[in-house]
């Protein structure tokens, strides 16, 4: 049996083997068989589902989408296969526009569009000869909220190793040092500042300039910046240790009584950059004790130092505290 089938559809000539001219006849038949049963069935209607992909409008400036809405919209349709054959791929081509002016409010941010008002919309879209019998998404839905802006500052992140003897001077100074932030309302609120990429410096012995980033990761994604980067200036300087007597002062809340405290001075230890040395003097600070009814009964007062310059870095008075006697 085996042999009489490959008899049929086979011919062998000199070791080759080849379609008979039977099978040939068959296979060619079948063929055109299958393509005019093809041709009959895509000539018959049908119920399909499409899918259609949608494109929205602008919104208004002063408002933002704040999650994205529905990026397709589905629909029933009838007609014949020939129609429907390439339909979703021409769909896939061609998106159906959203007029979000159409769009009524659900509740403070969110927004819905009912499905059949955009018909108009899709049957331009669709094949003329195809027939839309339902939308099958009910709504669209999305939210949105009001687009504010406002200007916050801009902190450095830094992580510097000085070197040996040297210090920053004063603070490290940004141009700008403030950055335009924009996004919705709710977001933009919370802002108090934009940080900085971390500046990483090692073994610094003089003043740095250098361009830096803001780090995007310390706001929200929803939110832009004005700026991509600023300008950083970090004076460095030398240092050295001065040591400065000043006279106490004593702040009396009490009222009838005096009081002389022991020593009347103190020493002030500090480290200044060296271009400030000469210019930092005694006339400058301010040391001084405080007394009223509640430390009556204490021993020892304690010193408050003011008018240290921001270049100046205190480091120790002495003595820290001072004995004290109250006359009447």
């Amino acid at each position: 049996m085996k042999n009489r089938i490959k008899d049929i559809f086979f011919d062998s000539n000199k070791g080759k083997i080849k379609l008979s001219q039977r099978a040939s006849i068959f296979f060619f038949c079948l063929l055109l068989s299958t393509f005019f049963w093809f041709l009959s069935a895509l000539s018959k209607n049908y119920n399909t589902t499409l899918t259609i992909p949608l494109q929205y409008d602008e919104v208004a400036e002063d408002f933002l989408l704040t999650d994205t809405p529905n990026e397709h919209i589905k629909i029933e349709v009838s007609g014949s296969g020939f129609e429907l054959l390439g339909e979703q791929v021409s769909l896939n081509h061609s998106k159906v526009k959203v007029d979000l002016n159409q769009a009524r409010r659900v509740n403070k941010t969110s927004y819905a569009i009912v499905g059949v008002k955009l018909r108009d919309a899709i049957l331009e879209a669709l094949d003329k000869d195809l027939n839309l019998t339902k939308i099958l998404t009910d709504s669209i839905k999305f939210k949105t909220q009001r687009k504010i802006s406002k200007k916050v500052n801009i902190v450095p992140v830094t992580k510097i190793d000085y070197a040996a003897g040297y210090n920053l001077r004063g603070g490290i100074e940004l141009k700008p040092d403030s950055v335009l932030i924009s996004g919705p309302q709710e977001s933009v609120e919370k802002v108090k500042f934009v940080n900085t990429k971390e500046i990483q410096l090692n073994n610094i012995s003089d003043s740095v300039q250098i361009n830096i980033e803001l780090d995007k990761n310390s706001i929200e994604e929803s939110i832009s910046l004005a700026l991509q980067d600023v300008e950083a200036t970090i004076p460095i300087e030398k240092y050295t240790e001065k040591q400065l007597t000043v006279p106490l002062k004593v702040l009396m809340k009490v009222e009838g009584v005096q009081l002389r405290t022991y020593p009347n001075e103190v020493k002030v230890i500090l480290i200044v950059p060296l271009s400030k040395y000469e210019v930092l003097n005694a006339e400058m600070l301010s040391a001084s004790v405080t007394f009223d009814h509640e430390m009556a009964h204490r021993k020892k007062l304690k010193v408050e130092l003011s008018g240290m310059p921001d270049y100046g870095r205190l480091l120790r008075i002495e003595p820290e505290s001072v004995e004290f006697i109250v006359k009447k």
